[in-house]
């Protein structure tokens, strides 16, 4: 998953409507069950508290924010 790897990534560049997975395909987000958003949701929060300081901290910011804001809508 390129997200949580040391490519550097550009938030202008990153489609945050898409959450990429491991065999390099991605899932839509707004399709996504809401068990694989809380999923997605705890995988950034995890990397975001170990990783402060890591190069797409911003970029996993951003899809949290996306994500919290779909599971909201839903609620």
């Amino acid at each position: 998953m390129c997200i949580f790897s040391n490519q550097v990534l550009q938030i202008e560049n990153t489609d945050f409507t898409k959450w990429p997975t491991i065999n390099g395909d991605a899932v839509v987000l707004e399709t996504a069950r809401s068990e694989y958003l809380d999923t997605c949701l705890e995988k950034l929060n995890y990397f975001m508290n170990r990783y402060v300081s890591h190069m797409n901290y911003p970029v996993w910011e951003k899809y949290a924010d996306v994500i919290e804001d779909i599971l909201a809508h839903r609620n």
